[in-house]
């Protein structure tokens, strides 16, 4: 069984402010460490009650624990990611204020997850028996240079990217599933129109993914908007992906999340003030920064408070556990009792300011309660990435 990299993309400067931002109008307790208790949360409350307060390291879970540990070994070993040219277009793109429009790259992110996704941890079904699958293929852009920026649970050495590079443009890989997964974050930078080719500036510019039994070409520009996961085989294989094009990646940071979520078992349900509704479920995951790397974590609940309202509420915190964000959302039910099927918020400072926005969809384990999330995030001041994520 494959060792699983832990879900979630990263969160990070949650200090910017967005102009002309809204206010919470609920006050927050801050300061110290918490005493929140997810456990209780109470929904007909903002925020479930919960406080804009430190936490221990990734809520004291265990399995996150292990997965901040695991991100290490996700480091990508694509040797374009260091060249010349790479470097400076990065740069570039990042240096939003100081670089015209005109000689600046497009870039777009994206999070690839093939296999069998069950989420952060594989032993979601221990006595499962799967089959190995080839997933060994090519990666291609038709126009700009394709940086693996980070990889997701490779095997390595017998999973790995195919060295040298073909070209700029084109990934060649080596992955085998059982009842894991792999997964790659990528980055395509266009050369801005000024320092472009013109004769190959014509048409869409198309992702090209041809990887074992999963084939598809995506445009570019609706890549950017893309959150989906396709069933590939009867076998319980299924292809993510996850497009995200930020404006302003140098001031107003945005990216990946994902975990899991499990409902509140049957026979202990979590009686909110009021009497009449319950919290159907909780969920932890991790955020990633535009590159993959893992820089926060998140937990919280969803239910339905006694107005008969869908509420989804959580904490954000740091990879050690400083505080930085509360969330408040809604959601909407899957087919069993208790699944999240999809989910959209904002997160809020701890004066109650709206620092970004953030959104995704549950998917359901079967055989198991609950299942696993995927998603994007955004601050509100990269109007472009935040609109992608809504």
């Amino acid at each position: 069984m494959k060792r699983i990299s832990s879900l979630v993309a990263a969160i990070g400067l949650l200090a910017i402010m967005a102009a002309g931002c809204s206010r919470d109008p609920g006050p927050l307790a801050t300061g110290g460490t918490a005493t929140d208790d997810y456990a209780k949360i109470d929904l007909n409350r903002e925020f479930g009650g919960l406080t804009a307060t430190d936490e221990e390291a990734a809520f004291a879970d265990d399995e996150m624990m292990r997965a901040l540990a695991g991100s290490d070994l996700e480091g990508s070993d694509d040797p374009l990611a260091m060249h010349p040219e790479v470097v400076r277009l990065d740069r570039m793109g990042h240096d939003g204020m100081a670089v015209p429009d005109s000689l600046r790259p497009r870039q777009t992110f994206v999070r690839l997850r093939w296999g069998h996704l069950n989420g952060p941890v594989d032993s979601l079904d221990a006595e499962a028996v799967c089959e190995r699958t080839d997933w060994s293929g090519t990666l291609r852009v038709d126009r700009g240079l394709l940086v693996v920026r980070r990889v997701l649970a490779f095997e390595r050495p017998a999973d790995h990217l195919v060295l040298p590079r073909l070209d700029g443009g084109t990934v060649a890989l080596v992955s085998h599933t059982g009842c894991g997964h792999d997964g790659l974050v990528l980055q395509v930078l266009e050369r801005p129109a000024a320092l472009a080719d013109s004769a190959r500036t014509d048409g869409p510019n198309l992702l090209h993914i041809d990887l074992g039994p999963y084939s598809a070409s995506f445009d570019l520009a609706e890549l950017a908007t893309i959150d989906d996961v396709v069933e590939v085989d009867a076998g319980g294989n299924s292809f993510q992906l996850t497009g995200l094009r930020p404006g302003r990646p140098d001031a107003c940071p945005s990216g990946f999340l994902s975990g899991r979520y499990r409902p509140v078992p049957a026979d202990r349900p979590d009686t909110l003030s009021g009497g009449e509704r319950t919290r159907l479920g909780g969920y932890t995951g991790m955020w990633r920064e535009l590159d993959g790397r893992v820089h926060g974590f998140v937990r919280g609940a969803y239910g339905v408070n006694d107005a008969g309202e869908r509420v989804f509420v959580g904490k954000v915190i740091g990879p050690r556990g400083h505080f930085r964000g509360l969330i408040r959302g809604t959601w909407e039910p899957g087919a069993r009792e208790g699944d999240l099927a999809r989910f959209s918020g904002r997160w809020f400072n701890a004066a109650g300011t709206v620092e970004g926005v953030l959104a995704g969809d549950g998917h359901p384990v079967e055989g198991v309660p609950g299942g696993w999330f995927g998603g994007r995030w955004s601050t509100l001041c990269d109007e472009q990435a935040a609109e992608s994520v809504n």
